[in-house]
């Protein structure tokens, strides 16, 4: 059965995620890891979109972002082909390095998207490898609790809204929203989708 079109609009927010094939690492070492960084920065500023949040764990990844034009495909294409391009010629490996084509899903409620943002900086803490958010690097979490001002990319004020429209009520509501305990169903649905990732 063939896959069905996306659902593309201009001002969308999307949850968007991949795989590594057969849950294999997509990056081995910290520069693979910049180097993820790097692509996924330079793609949303070529295809004008704004990065909410991220993640970046060794065999997949999850990202939280608003297309100001209907271009999801377009910009994950240019970054995840020229990503498998480099870490493939890095390592001197050949085939694919995702697992098919991005995942994503339409972010439309904003509950929704406050979940989403504490599912995606919590992705760590699930895999056991931190106990808090703030101690993975590889995350935008740091960027909302003002502990990495280096990463003008991520879009916080977007990200912010979610909670507050007052940013000194927004960033107190975020930081007491991810300290909570992820007993919303939908924290739920998000887990288990990621079971199936």
């Amino acid at each position: 059965m063939g896959r069905g079109p996306r659902n593309l609009y201009p001002g969308a927010y999307y949850h968007v995620y991949n795989r590594g094939v057969n849950k294999q690492k997509i990056v081995f070492d910290n520069e693979d890891k910049n180097l993820f960084i790097q692509l996924l920065c330079k793609s949303i500023r070529e295809y004008d979109a704004n990065l909410i949040s991220f993640c970046l764990m060794d065999n997949h990844f999850h990202l939280f972002l608003q297309t100001k034009l209907p271009n999801l495909s377009n910009a994950m294409w240019f970054f995840s082909s020229r990503f498998a391009y480099l870490i493939n010629e890095k390592y001197n490996r050949v085939g694919p390095l995702f697992q098919g084509r991005f995942k994503s899903r339409d972010v439309q409620e904003e509950l929704y998207g406050k979940v989403l943002l504490r599912y995606i900086h919590n992705n760590p803490c699930d895999a056991h490898i931190v106990s808090a958010a703030d101690q993975y690097k590889w995350s935008s979490f740091n960027c909302y609790s003002d502990k990495n001002l280096s990463w003008d990319f991520i879009d916080t004020r977007n990200g912010f809204l979610f909670f507050d429209k007052n940013p000194q009520r927004a960033k107190m509501d975020f930081m007491e929203f991810h300290a909570q305990h992820p007993s919303i169903n939908l924290d739920a649905r998000l887990r288990n989708m990621r079971c199936s990732l």
